[in-house]
Formats: structure tokens, C-alpha cells, sequence
């Protein structure tokens, strides 16, 4: 199966630990493009990775090679962004919260069920004892990301495809950030 392309939206503090996860663990995606406010970050950035460099968010999602996009900036952001980018067709991965409360919300989840766009929240479990048990025997990661792709690749499914991903871990998913992308250090 072919890696999706992903773009990252926000590399500060926090979008920097996805970016080093990204780069260094097999995620199912390939990171090909990050927009980050400050420039000359982005651009060292961009150079020492060979990655495509948007300083403006909006141009990185009007590239049509990037098929999902991950959002870690302020929640204060996350509903324009993640509406423009569900209008772009791109799958989103929102760094919790969703959005700044249940109006934003909803409008993100209305938006994603009008576009068969796949959207989640990152919700990072890594240190439930059931989920290191499901890593540590390797059954985590190759059903999250089977999960996703088949999310991303059949549209009409994805309502579906929740539905069966609630029934197996419940009703807030564990995509443990998306299968394993996002902060190492914390438990969010």
C-alpha cells in the first residue's frame, strides 16, 4: 500500500514532537510539507528534511499531492483550518481539543459528514496498560492504519468504518494520535 502524503500544520513546541515521530516511525504516511508561521524556522526545517515548506497554511492546503493534513496549532485555530481543509478534500487529524466548544464542533463534524472527509482527534491512550498490551503485540498500529487508509481510499465507508472502530475501542477511537504519530513524552 502506497504511504499517504501528509502535510503538517503547526511545527511549534508541541507539532515539532509529530514532526520527529513522522520522520523517524513507520506511520503509514509520508510527511511531505509543513506551514509554520515563522519563517525562517520553516525553512530550516523544510532544507534540513527535504520537505515542501508553506509559510501560509492555506497554500499547503491547495496542494493537491497532500491527502491528510495534521492540525497542531492553538484550538483557536483549528476550526478554520480544519473546515478549509475539509473543503480541500484532505483527511484531518486535530490535536485535542477539537475545537474551543460543542458549536465549533459540531460545525467540524457537519463539514467532515457533508464531505465524506475522514476527521479525528488525536487522543492519546499510549499509556492505558490494554493499549501497551495491544502494541507490545504488535495488533494496535497495523488496525489503526489499516483503519485510516481505508478511511481515506473509500469515502463512502468512512461512516462505516467508524462505526466499526467505536464497536472495537469505543466511543473515542484509539488512534493512540493518529496510530501512533504525535508526543512521546506525555499522555495527553
Amino acid at each position: 500500500m502506497q504511504p499517504i502524503p501528509l502535510g503538517l500544520i503547526g511545527v511549534g513546541r508541541h507539532g515539532s514532537r509529530y514532526l520527529q515521530h513522522l520522520l523517524s516511525v513507520e506511520t503509514g504516511g509520508e510527511l511531505i510539507a509543513i506551514s509554520r508561521r515563522n519563517m525562517e524556522e520553516g525553512i530550516r526545517l523544510a532544507t534540513e528534511y527535504p520537505l515542501r515548506f508553506y509559510p501560509n497554511y492555506h497554500d499547503l492546503l491547495a496542494d493537491s499531492a497532500i491527502q491528510a493534513v495534521l492540525i497542531v496549532t492553538p484550538p483557536s485555530l483549528h476550526l478554520p483550518i480544519a473546515l478549509e481543509a475539509i473543503q480541500h478534500g484532505k483527511a484531518v487529524l486535530l490535536e485535542k481539543p477539537l475545537a474551543l466548544n460543542q458549536t465549533q464542533g459540531r460545525q467540524i463534524v457537519e463539514a467532515a459528514t457533508k464531505a465524506k472527509t475522514p476527521v479525528m482527534t488525536a487522543q492519546t491512550l499510549r499509556y492505558e496498560p490494554a493499549i501497551r498490551q495491544l502494541q507490545d503485540i504488535g495488533i494496535l498500529r497495523p488496525m489503526a492504519i489499516s483503519c485510516l487508509h481505508h478511511a481515506i481510499r473509500n469515502p463512502p465507508r468512512v461512516a462505516r468504518t467508524k462505526h466499526v472502530m467505536e464497536q472495537i475501542w469505543g466511543p473515542h477511537g484509539i488512534w493512540d494520535s493518529l496510530a501512533g504519530l504525535g508526543p512521546s513524552s506525555h499522555s495527553g
